[in-house]
């Protein structure tokens, strides 16, 4: 009875028990390498779009880092590639939001060519930001660096509603970071609170306004060079060379051999001329190694006759500021763009930078009548003619071209008495206003407050600086020279192509 008892079979009732069990053993398990290879393409999925992130984030700062113009734009600038500039390239996120892509233009089919940084991915929609940070250290500084932009990218789910119009269901990545531009002038940022920018504007050349828009920026350097520019700038005396004012100004203009000066960052460009016109007793041209002051050469090709011109410069004499003022005027009114190498409707833009180290004492009276006086030109060291009537001087040997004076100038002779000439800077000023020459004013000297302040006010200035214990003349040139360009980046940014 017990070894019948022992070969007993298993019943239908344990059976269905271990075939329940097992299929929940399967089930569970099934379930799990279910959710594992989910996990898995999940963790592929994220993987592949950080990588996509991490791709366009490099790009953005390499553009910003190195890019010679940087545009921030909204979305009025790249909703279709159509309306994009031909002299830009732009990074933006696709029209359907699928793709984040460059655009970069093409000469020989007469559209920009697609390069894809982030590829599309299912149900994954991306968004750029960018904007300028106006205060970096959160301390509501004014000095801010104005070459940082911030930006964001975003990465969401989404699907489409009934109209096709997207709807974000849970939000996937968002990377932000800020980058500081090594090569731009400045970052430009074309967006408001109500319209930001949503894509980037760049380029590499050195070409600043391109085919499509035309601009020249001439500049003129007006440079008191009387006798005090052979003293420190403290006003004293001196054997030193390095040590006298004339010797800090061509530093500052044309560099000391481990800096450029001035000139040097203007000859990065292609479109900015630069004039050299230094004063005394008066502002004549003179001639230099066949190079001309007063007139204006292309910083970037004729670099050498501006060195020139600047070596040159030899302290002597007073101080006749107002006909500084006055040849630089004419200067830039007589300047036609298309006699200098520009097309016919190229847009000029003009600047004045005014460097005094003394109060004005001597000035160029206006007269009136029609004869010749014989007057004592302190330039030339001799008497000469002058046709009262529209200014023409004159020698014994017969007209003197480098003297001329413009037709339309103020006329008279060089007035030698050393008492204030401010109103004549004052009239010139008016001028150099009503022109809307736009002017920058350096005092180089402790004592010359008033006086500079005439010259700001007159010509409604755009800055003035003011000689104190820790003044840099290079660097007072180099804000100035920055703020010239940075200006002449947003004139010259990218347009809308209708």
């Amino acid at each position: 009875m017990k070894r019948k008892q022992s070969l007993k079979g298993i019943t239908l009732v344990e059976l269905v028990v271990v075939i329940a069990l097992f299929g929940i053993i399967v089930a569970i398990s099934a379930n799990m390498i279910t959710v594992a290879m989910r996990a898995h393409q999940q963790t592929v999925e994220d993987y592949t779009l950080q990588s996509a992130i991490r791709l366009a984030t490099d790009k953005v700062s390499n553009t910003v880092r190195y890019s010679k113009a940087v545009f921030a734009v909204p979305e009025s600038f790249v909703d279709s590639v159509a309306r994009m500039d031909p002299d830009w390239t732009y990074f933006s996120v696709s029209p359907d939001g699928r793709e984040i892509i460059e655009y970069t233009y093409n000469a020989s089919t007469g559209a920009h060519d697609e390069t894809v940084i982030v590829p599309a991915q299912d149900n994954i929609y991306y968004e750029l930001n960018f904007q300028k940070d106006e205060d970096p250290l959160g301390d509501g500084a004014t000095d801010v660096n104005d070459r940082l932009l911030k930006f964001t990218i975003t990465a969401y789910y989404a699907e489409e509603d009934g109209s096709g119009n997207l709807v974000p269901t849970a939000e996937r990545i968002v990377f932000s970071s800020e980058i500081e531009a090594l090569n731009a002038i400045q970052i430009v940022d074309k967006g408001t609170l109500s319209d930001p920018s949503v894509a980037i504007a760049y380029r590499f050349d050195g070409d600043t306004y391109g085919d499509g828009v035309s601009q020249v920026a001439t500049i003129t350097l007006v440079l008191d060079t009387s006798g005090s520019m052979s003293r420190t700038p403290e006003g004293y005396y001196t054997w030193n060379d390095s040590e006298r004012k004339i010797t800090k100004l061509k530093e500052a203009l044309i560099g000391d051999g481990t800096t450029g000066g001035i000139i040097g960052q203007f000859a990065a460009e292609e479109n900015i001329e630069v004039a050299v016109v230094p004063f005394s007793y008066d502002a004549n041209m003179y001639t230099e190694s066949g190079y001309d002051t007063n007139t204006f050469y292309n910083s970037q090709t004729e670099e050498t006759a501006l060195t020139t011109l600047v070596n040159s410069l030899t302290p002597n004499g007073n101080t006749n500021t107002g006909d500084g003022m006055r040849q630089a005027y004419y200067a830039h009114e007589n300047f036609v763009p298309v006699d200098n190498g520009y097309s016919a409707d190229t847009d000029q833009y003009n600047y004045m930078i005014i460097l005094v180290d003394g109060e004005t004492n001597y000035e160029t009276n206006v007269v009136t009548g029609s004869h010749t006086e014989t007057v004592w030109d302190w330039w030339s060291g001799s008497y000469i003619n002058v046709d009262v009537v529209d200014g023409t001087r004159y020698s014994g040997e017969g007209e003197v071209s480098a003297n001329d004076w413009p037709a339309s100038a103020p006329v008279g002779y060089i007035f030698s008495d050393n008492g204030n000439r401010d109103p004549y800077v004052q009239m010139i000023g008016q001028l150099i206003q009503d022109a809307s020459i736009k002017t920058y004013v350096i005092g180089y000297a402790s004592d010359v407050a008033g006086g500079v302040g005439v010259i700001g006010s007159s010509t409604d200035a755009q800055a003035i600086y003011l000689y104190s214990d820790d003044f840099d003349l290079s660097e007072v040139f180099s804000t100035i020279a920055n703020d010239i360009m940075a200006e002449l980046w947003v004139v010259m940014g990218p347009q809308i192509q209708n």
